[in-house]
């Protein structure tokens, strides 16, 4: 038996998983998925989040796994319109 279920893998089940196994809590962490994606799936990191990656010490890698920003095309939608602007 374990402490705590984690279901789903992405993002935010997988940060669980390293933050829960810094305080030593027994965890299981269950997915749809075989394995995690090659694919960067976040576009963009909120500073927090960056924060949170830096303490765990895998910042640098996820910076280094995702896309380059001179790659990155943004897009604005207009609030009023609902339209997209480049």
């Amino acid at each position: 038996m374990h402490d705590v279920l984690i279901v789903g893998g992405g993002g935010a089940g997988l940060t669980a998983s390293m933050l829960l196994s810094r305080l030593g809590v027994d965890h299981l962490l269950v997915s749809a998925l075989p394995t995690t994606s090659a694919l960067p799936k976040a576009h963009l990191l909120n500073q927090r989040t960056t924060e949170i990656f830096a303490g765990l010490g895998i910042a640098e890698t996820v910076y280094r796994h995702g896309t380059p920003p001179e790659q990155m095309r943004s897009s604005r939608v207009n609030e009023h319109t609902n339209e997209k602007s480049r």
